[in-house]
């Protein structure tokens, strides 16, 4: 649970943190790297389809049960678009860049509602404070 609870985390500062480092060392201009703020809105309006995750369960993943047949794709999902993003150059491919970085946003931000999902689950059940509050 604390991994998770890290894995969850670690987007979140990488892009709203590291990015504007990142997008200054690549010679972004300040105005465009302002409007890279807007993909923190991905975690403030995530309250919009948390119902949608916390009722589906992922088809061909039922066996893992509904939080991990979530936690699994979207797991993947945001490494490899770090890893893409990783790859790209900010100034000579921003509009790419920029949707890499909303999209990462928006996985991250779900991996988020699954990750603390389940450990209201998993408080529901027995399991010790330290686990709960990572």
């Amino acid at each position: 649970m604390l991994a998770f609870g890290f894995a969850a985390g670690l987007p979140y500062a990488l892009l709203l943190g590291t990015l504007y480092a990142w997008l200054g060392e690549a010679g972004v201009d300040l105005e465009t790297m302002g409007v890279f703020s807007l993909i923190g809105l991905a975690y403030s309006f995530k309250f919009l389809w948390s119902p949608l995750v916390d009722r589906v369960v992922l088809p061909g993943l039922e066996r893992l049960g509904r939080r991990r047949s979530w936690l699994l794709p979207i797991q993947i999902t945001v490494g490899l678009t770090f890893l893409l993003l990783s790859q790209l150059d900010p100034k000579s491919a921003l509009g790419w860049f920029s949707l890499l970085a909303g999209f990462a946003a928006f996985a991250s931000a779900t991996q988020d509602i699954v990750v603390d999902a389940w450990r209201v689950d998993v408080a529901d059940e027995s399991a010790t404070l330290e686990l709960l509050s990572a």
